[in-house]
Parts: structure tokens; sequence; C-alpha cells
């Protein structure tokens, strides 16, 4: 996982939201996997985005994409913004399970 902070203003000391973004290491991502990845959002500050990086994905079981909507579902309910960065095969399966609305996706580039 990894921490990204947005730079401040030029010699202004306003304090932006945080970002942590979490990559899927592996091709393959499973209930187990997904448990792993989201972890990090509990000692995340509340203010902060959370970005989970899907991009390097090519399989995305049915119990790993019941754990990204419980997560999404989760930071909806505490009012937490999310993001999710996707490949095309995570981006399929989320649309034949009927999810593409579901999870925030990134627009693909």
């Amino acid at each position: 996982m990894s921490t990204t902070t947005e730079p401040h203003d030029s010699g202004q000391r306003t304090a932006r939201p945080e970002v942590v973004t979490v990559r899927a290491a592996g091709d393959h991502l499973d209930a187990r996997a997904a448990e792993r990845l989201v972890a990090p959002l509990a000692a995340a500050p509340a203010a902060a985005t959370f970005v989970v990086d899907l991009s390097a994905v090519t399989h995305l079981t049915l119990e790993a994409a019941s754990a990204l909507v419980q997560l999404t579902r989760r930071c909806r309910a505490e009012d937490r913004p999310l993001r999710f960065t996707a490949s095309s095969a995570v981006r399929r399966k989320l649309a034949l399970l009927g999810l593409e609305t579901v999870v925030p996706l990134q627009p693909s580039s």
C-alpha cells in the first residue's frame, strides 16, 4: 500500500485531504486478497480519499466483487470518498454482475 498526500499551495498551509491508494498485488483477486487489499481503510484518516487500484487484475472472483460492494456501501454510509481504477477484465466482470454502477469506477483512459 502506498499513501499519497496532495501538495500544499505555494506557501499556504491549508490542509488537504489525504489520498490513500492500495494496489492489488497480482492478477487474481479472490475474497482473501480483497480483504487484505481493503484492510488499510480502517487506519485511514476519516477525510482521506480511498483509491483501490485494480488495474493489474485479470481475474476477479464473485467473492472479491462482493467485498468491493461491501467496501463501497461502508464508505457511502461513512461519507468517505472512494474510487476504483480497474482493468478491462474487472470492468467486464462488474458489468456482467450488474455492478458497474454500484462500484465507483474511474473512467477508463
